[in-house]
C-alpha cells in the first residue's frame, strides 16, 4: 500500500513536470524573503505507524542568486496501522519539529537542493505500557522547485527525507509537500 502511494506521488510529480519547466521568471529574486505554509503525506520510518499528514510554516531568504536559507516549524500526528491488543503496541504518536535549512539554487535557478539540522519532540503511547517523550535530534535533506504563480505568490513541491535521531524515535522518514508562499 505505501508503494502505491508513494507511485502516485511520483507520478503528480512528474504530471506538475511541465508547469515547473514552463515558468520562466525567477520565483524569488535575490534579495528578497519568502513566507510559505506546507502540507502533504509523511511516510513515517516506523511500520507500525500509518501514513499521515505532516503541516506547518517556513520563512526564508535567497540572498545570492545560488543560495538561500529558510527556518521551518511543523508537526505530525500518526496512528497506528493495525489496532493490536498486544502489550506495547504503538497506539498514537504525535511530533513537532523546528529546523534550519541551507539551500542551494542549482545555476541560480529555481530547483534547489537543500539540508539542515534541528530539534523535535516526540510523544508515543504504547498500549499497556508508559507512554514516553523524548526531545531529539533531526537532520534533513532534499530537493524542490520553485515557481511564481502570480505576482508575489509562489509555489513549491518539495522531497524531503527527515532523520529523527533519539531512543525511542530513531528512523528515517519521507515527507512529499506542497506549500504556497508569498514572497517579498
Amino acid at each position: 500500500m505505501r508503494f502505491v502511494h508513494r507511485g502516485m506521488i511520483g507520478l503528480a510529480l512528474l504530471a506538475l513536470a511541465p508547469l515547473v519547466l514552463a515558468s520562466a521568471a525567477r520565483a524569488q529574486e535575490t534579495g528578497q524573503f519568502a513566507f510559505e505554509v506546507f502540507g502533504g503525506p509523511y511516510f513515517p520510518g516506523e511500520r507500525a505507524l500509518d501514513t499521515d499528514l505532516v503541516y506547518g510554516a517556513r520563512f526564508g531568504q535567497r540572498p545570492l542568486p545560488q543560495l538561500g536559507w529558510g527556518l521551518e516549524i511543523g508537526g505530525l500526528d500518526f496512528k497506528p496501522i493495525n489496532r493490536l491488543a498486544t502489550v506495547g503496541a504503538v497506539e498514537d504518536t504525535t511530533g513537532y519539529f523546528a529546523d534550519g535549512d541551507v539551500i542551494w539554487y542549482v545555476g541560480g535557478t529555481n530547483f534547489g537542493f537543500f539540508a539542515g539540522a534541528g530539534l523535535g519532540h516526540v510523544d508515543m503511547s504504547f498500549h499497556e505500557l508508559p507512554d514516553r517523550s523524548e526531545n531529539a535530534l533531526t537532520v534533513n535533506g532534499g530537493v524542490h522547485y520553485t515557481w511564481s504563480f502570480a505576482q508575489n505568490v509562489l509555489i513549491k513541491p518539495e522531497i524531503r527525507l527527515r532523520w529523527w535521531h533519539g531512543n525511542v524515535y530513531d528512523k528515517t522518514d519521507e515527507e512529499y509537500t506542497a506549500s504556497v508562499g508569498w514572497h517579498f
